[in-house]
Parts: structure tokens; C-alpha cells; sequence
């Protein structure tokens, strides 16, 4: 590639002779695939920046350019990373563990087949790309975390005999897991005294990795699953997250995670402030239930709600599927005497037959009662799919039903597709992002815009910002109505709407344990069987029902004429009479900096309202955070009676402005993204109007050829792309 400008004495001939090869390359290169196209934008872009470190800077405005590109290379190679976040969600036993072995074609790689486990760990599955080894990242918890923990845990067993069954059971499986079966009747100090664990808590994470996945899961097991024969020698209660790194990702990991989130709550706050964080994070979502409970499985429909509201307001999960394991699971007196859905009696097949036939009837049946159901109770699901799977018969040497009929390959297919729609949202971004870098060095070497256009330019912009700010002070106004309205109805509704979370009726005996966790957990407890009990979203409830139609309208999962995303894709500085008079390369580069502008906001935005929609529940659970510690520290007789007057008490007090401290923390929040958007569209577009003209030609390199071949790469990457919002 040809040089503008005389190259310093001892500067290295080889960069520029790179250049020159890399320039007939493109000249002479037909790309038969996107893959090849990356891979060749990917070495130009680190040969181009091999020649910018080694080139003079004379003008002080070159290094302030040098310095800008630097930092847009390291975002743009930072996000080429992002994966697509596949969320398993579902309690103990449902049979999550068998199902991402299944899908990935690792039998044995998590462990499975506990069906007493009550572990609370998040399980990262994604595939290893250096190497064919099976790795495993084990993050713990703190010690302050666990001695803190531990003291609850002692006092939920000393009470025994008052306790949620549930709850006893939870802390009896996390003593015994980590000091064995006789631990349980200790005490604090003892147990303390017994295993300090300092070898753990000490670095807080731990690196395992095995050529074998059979010795890789022995080895991982004791940190993500409870086995009754191991007690004494586990660690998972410990653990805060696992991230396992499997080798040949078959096309299904290379942009993927999976994450296997327990259905559970979980004493500790950190690991359920994980759980949470998992949850909104996800792009896609597996409710499993087993399908002899799954349609009337508590845990599952929970989580189902909990999924369908990340759907929708403050979330951005883009696709649910329920899904039934253990289909293969069924009792022998089913299929013996039974009539297939067109009415030919079972019985005179042969046992395998009437068996399979039997699956299939009711996996048809439980499909049809699931979808009903959903299709019954939510207005808007976007993308939902039910499958009934057979993980077992999938990986069995002689099994009853075809490899399709165990829906396993539709669940391959389902993460295939999403694999690929994600590489190709990040190909478009990486060509983006990179034909920006080499439009920006292309315009400073082209010829200049007038300084005129440019003011026109400039006045254009300002146009189009005072039209966003109008269309944003409307929402932030329809906002402030519904938002004074809903704070004024709840003081008054308040203290009647937490009584069905202090004082539900029908229960009495082991909910004060409830009561108290909740009280613990500053606001919200997840039981074993996945049922939520959540003071701070119970109060929340009239407020979120007033905002929740315009929230959706203004961040919507599809754009539409009251979107804030339809108002940032219309935003455009260029009129029909600026694109006349404008230089070639300088529109062009405002074009693609608007694109790449308008690109990176949406998914900000996506970002940013699933905070803005939680600023009300977290508001009030501010609020209330000096009641719950207060109510928390209650023990003996009467200590039921004690939080409720408490927890009553402090919402009777604070009633009047607790619900006005919401409101304000939501519209600031709305007001802060609202600043923001405005702030960047102004500062990043005035660069690209103005700052091409600021630096010396004479010392950048001569882009033209390699410019012109990536604007083809862009705009065959904007047809083929999968662009999130």
C-alpha cells in the first residue's frame, strides 16, 4: 500500500512492504464467504494498526486521531466476543443436567441423576476455542458471605420444629455437604472450628481442566451438585458460579452459553443476585418441567411468568420454550390397556409399540394443554415453542423412539439457528465497526468538505436533536402522569396489598421461617419448589400496572411509531440537499458513523430499560431495607408477630413518600437516558462533521483500495445480518 508523507529514518520497511502485499491482495481476492471476508478485514485491520504505531505524529491532532482509533479497535474487538445467552431454567430433578448433555452430545459431562439435590449453583456451559481440553472456572463465595450464611443455617436447625420443611432441608443438605452428616446438631464456632476452607476463600476461584470428560466430571462434581454419599467432601454450597468450557462445539457453542440456573431460592445474596442478573441477561430461555408435572408444576409456571415478564417490559429476551423431559418416563399400566388418538386399541401391539405410541399421544396431549394455557394467560409471548424430550432415549443403544422423536435435534437446530444469527450480528458489526475505522483515515486522505457544508451540516443536526428531545420530553411527560397517579393510589392500597405477603391466609405454621428469609433477602425469597414471595414487587404492583402499557409502547420488542427505537432509526443529519453537495468519502463516513451511532444506542437502550424498569421495585425496597433488617433480627416466642407489626408498621409510616421516591427514581432514570442519548448523537455526529478535516494527511496511509473493497463487505453484511434493536 502506497505511503502519503516520507517515513522516518529506522522506521520498519516491513509494515509498509505488509501494506503493499495486503493492497494487491485486495485488488486480486474474490471472497467466496463471510468467513473469509472476516478473516482478511481482520488482518488488514491489524497490519493498518502495525503501521499507526510505528508512523510520526508532528501534528498534535493525529495523535488525538491515533488515540480515538485505538480506543474504537479495542470496543470493536471487545464485542466481536459477545455471546448469545441461552438460559436452563427449572428445579432439581427436572432433568436439565441429562438435556445439555443430550444437545451438546456429552453424556457424561455434567453429572446428573440426583434427585434429593438442592444445590443453588449457576452452571456457565460454552465452548473452549483454545484448546481439546474440558475446562472448568469455579468462582466461590466470600467468607464474610459464608459466616454469615452459616449463622442462618445454624438457626433454621436449631428451630426444627417450627421450620418450612423446605427450608430445614436446604440448610441441613449445605452443613452436611461441607462437614458431613454429624455436623448437623453443631454449632457456629464448631463447625467453624472444623473446616476453615481458607485454601478456597483465599484466592476465591478455582481452574480444573481434563483431556477425559469422564474425569472432568468427577472432578467438577463436587462443586456443582449434592451427592449423598460424598457428604463432608463437597464444596458446592461455596460456590457461586461454575463456568465449564467444552472443546468441538459442533456449530451449536462457538456464540452461544448456556446457562443452567437453578430453579431454587438460595439463602445467600449474592448467589440469588446472580440468578437474577442470569435471568435478565438471557436472550432465550428453556423453561424444563417433567412431564408428569409439567403443566401443573408450581416452580415451572413460575418460572414460565418470570421469563414471559423478561419478554416484555425491562427485559430482552427475545424467545421462550417450554420444555417436557422424561417423556420416555412412563408407568407400564399406561400403555397396557389404552386407545391411540385415532381410537385403534394399544393392546394388541407389541410392548415397545404400544409403549412409543403411548409417548406420543401424550406428548401431543401435553403440548396442546401447555400452549392453550400460555396462549390463555399471556397477551403478548413474542417467539414460544413447547418440545417434549427423551435425553435418555436419545443416547440409548436400542431405544423405543426415532432420534426425532426424542426432539432433541429440534433443540440442536433451535441453538444452531441462534449460533448463527449471532455470528452474523457480530460480522456486521465487526465490518462495521472496521469500515469506519478505515472511512475515517480514508476521508482525512480525500478531499475537503467545505467549511459551509459543514456548518449546514451542523445546523442539521441540531434540527434532528431538538426533534428527539421533543419526542423524549413526551414520553418522559406521559411517564410523570401515570407515575403521580399510580404514587397517589398506592398510599392508599399499600397496607391492605403487603397483608397477602405478612399475613397470607391459610398460613401459619413454618411461614414465619418464610417471612423471616424474605426479611433476610431484603425483600424477596425463592422457595425449593420456585414459588416467589417478593415484599418489594408486591408494592410495586399498582405502579408497574400503570406505566406498563406505555413502557411497552416506548420500548417495545419490535419498533413502531412510538418507539424510542423507531425515533433513533428515523434520526438522520443528511438531507436529499447535503447528499449533493457533500464530498463522496465525507458522506460516506458520515453515513457509516451514523450507522454504526444509531446501532450501538439501541443496544444500550435494550441495556438501560431493563434498570429503568427496576427502579421502582429497587426504589421501594430501599425503602423498606431499615424494616426488613429490623424484622430480620427477631428470634424466640413471638417473633412472628414481632416482624409483621414491624414490616406493617413501617409501611403505614412511610407510606407517603415512599411511593413519591419511586416515582422520581424512575423518571430520573428516564431523564438521565434521555440526556444521554442526546449528549452522544451531538458529540459523536459534530466528530464526524468536523474532525476528518483536523488531521494531516501527510502522515496516514493511503486506505483506498482496502476502503472500497470493505464497503462491499459492509453492505453484504447489512442484507445477511441479524441486527438486534
Amino acid at each position: 500500500m502506497s505511503m502519503q508523507g516520507k517515513k522516518r529514518a529506522g522506521d520498519d520497511a516491513s509494515t509498509s512492504r505488509g501494506l503493499q502485499e495486503h493492497k494487491r491482495h485486495c485488488a486480486t481476492t474474490n471472497y467466496s464467504t463471510t468467513k473469509e471476508a472476516l478473516t482478511d478485514a481482520k488482518k488488514f485491520i491489524e497490519q493498518i494498526f502495525h503501521y499507526i504505531e510505528e508512523m510520526p505524529c508532528s501534528c498534535p491532532a493525529n495523535t488525538d486521531l491515533i488515540k480515538d482509533l485505538k480506543e474504537k479497535r479495542r470496543k470493536m474487538e471487545e464485542r466481536f466476543k459477545e455471546k448469545c445467552t441461552v438460559g436452563v431454567l427449572g428445579v432439581t430433578g427436572a432433568g436439565k443436567s441429562s438435556l445439555v448433555n443430550a444437545v451438546l452430545g456429552e453424556k457424561k459431562l455434567l453429572p446428573s441423576g440426583s434427585i434429593d439435590a438442592c444445590t443453588s449453583v449457576v452452571i456457565r456451559v460454552e465452548a473452549n476455542m483454545t484448546n481439546s481440553s474440558y475446562e472448568a472456572e469455579i468462582e466461590f463465595i466470600s467468607k464474610e458471605e459464608w459466616e454469615k450464611e452459616l449463622k442462618s443455617l445454624v438457626e433454621i436447625i436449631r428451630n426444627a420444629g417450627d421450620e418450612d420443611q423446605q427450608i430445614l432441608k436446604m440448610a441441613t443438605s449445605k452443613i452436611k455437604a461441607l462437614y458431613g452428616d454429624d455436623a448437623v446438631k453443631q454449632g457456629f464456632d464448631h463447625l467453624i472450628g472444623l473446616r476453615s476452607f481458607n485454601e478456597i476463600f483465599a484466592t476465591g476461584k478455582k481452574n480444573l481442566s481434563y483431556d477425559s470428560v469422564r474425569e472432568f466430571s468427577k472432578m467438577v462434581e463436587p462443586y456443582i451438585r449434592s451427592k449423598s454419599k460424598g457428604e463432608g467432601t463437597q464444596y458446592w454450597p461455596l460456590v457461586k458460579c461454575v463456568t465449564i468450557k467444552v472443546p468441538n462445539p459442533q456449530g451449536i457453542l462457538e456464540n452461544i452459553v448456556l446457562v443452567d440456573v437453578p430453579g431454587t431460592g438460595d439463602w445467600n445474596k449474592a448467589r440469588d443476585k446472580m440468578w437474577e442478573t442470569e435471568i435478565s441477561n438471557c436472550s432465550s430461555v428453556w423453561v424444563v418441567a417433567d412431564i408428569v408435572r409439567a403443566a401443573s408444576e408450581t416452580a415451572a409456571w413460575s418460572i414460565l411468568d418470570r421469563s414471559m415478564n423478561n419478554l416484555g417490559p425491562g427485559g430482552q429476551c427475545g424467545s421462550i420454550s417450554f420444555i417436557c423431559t422424561k417423556t420416555d418416563n412412563i408407568p407400564s399400566h399406561e400403555f397396557e390397556d389404552d386407545e391411540d388418538e385415532d381410537g385403534n386399541d394399544l393392546c394388541v401391539q407389541a410392548e415397545d409399540k404400544r409403549k412409543r405410541a403411548c409417548i406420543l399421544d401424550r406428548n401431543k396431549q401435553a403440548k396442546e394443554v401447555i400452549e392453550k394455557d400460555v396462549h390463555g394467560q399471556y397477551k403478548q409471548f413474542g417467539e414460544f415453542e413447547v418440545f417434549t424430550v427423551s435425553s435418555d432415549e436419545f443416547t440409548r443403544k436400542k431405544p423405543i423412539l426415532s432420534r426425532e422423536e426424542t426432539e432433541i435435534p429440534k433443540l440442536r437446530a433451535l441453538l444452531k439457528k441462534l449460533n448463527i444469527q449471532q455470528s452474523k450480528k457480530l460480522e456486521f458489526r465487526y465490518f462495521l465497526e472496521s469500515y469506519a475505522i478505515i472511512s475515517r483515515i480514508h476521508v482525512t486522505n480525500s478531499e475537503t468538505t467545505e467549511k459551509k457544508i459543514q456548518e449546514k451540516l451542523s445546523m442539521s443536526m441540531k434540527n434532528e436533536l431538538q426533534n428527539m428531545r421533543q419526542f423524549i420530553s413526551g414520553i418522559q411527560d406521559t411517564f410523570r402522569r401515570h407515575l403521580t397517579t399510580a404514587a397517589f393510589d398506592s398510599t392508599q392500597s399499600c397496607v391492605q396489598t403487603a397483608t397477602d405477603v405478612i399475613k397470607p391466609e391459610g398460613k401459619w405454621r413454618g411461614y414465619h421461617r418464610t417471612l423471616k428469609a424474605l426479611c433476610e433477602s431484603q425483600g424477596s425469597f425463592r422457595s425449593k419448589n420456585g414459588k416467589v414471595t417478593d415484599m418489594n414487587a408486591t408494592l410495586a404492583t399498582t405502579m408497574y400496572h400503570a406505566i406498563e402499557e406505555t413502557f411497552e409502547e416506548v420500548f417495545p420488542n419490535t419498533e413502531n411509531g412510538k418507539s424510542i427505537f423507531w425515533m433513533i432509526e428515523s434520526f438522520n443529519i443528511i438531507s436529499h440537499s447535503l447528499e449533493k453537495c457533500l464530498p463522496p468519502q465525507h458522506l460516506e463516513y458520515i453515513k457509516i458513523e451514523q450507522i454504526k451511532l444509531k446501532t450501538k444506542l439501541k443496544e444500550d437502550i435494550v441495556r438501560e430499560k431493563k434498570k429503568i424498569f427496576r427502579t421502582i421495585k429497587d426504589s421501594i425496597q430501599t425503602s423498606m431495607l431499615p424494616a426488613y433488617e429490623k424484622a430480620a433480627e427477631m428470634k424466640g416466642t413471638g417473633s412472628m408477630k414481632k416482624m409483621q407489626d414491624i414490616l406493617e408498621q413501617h409501611i403505614e409510616t412511610e407510606k407517603e413518600t415512599m411511593f413519591l421516591v419511586a416515582r422520581k427514581s424512575m423518571l430520573d432514570h428516564l431523564e438521565k437516558l434521555g440526556n444521554d442519548i442526546i449528549n452522544e448523537l451531538a458529540t459523536e455526529l459534530q466528530k464526524a462533521i468536523t474532525q476528518p478535516l483536523d488531521a494531516s494527511s501527510s502522515e496516514l496511509p493511503d486506505v483506498s483500495e482496502y476502503y472500497h473493497k470493505m464497503k462491499n463487505h459492509f453492505h453484504r453484511s447489512t442484507s445477511t445480518s441479524t441486527m438486534i434493536r
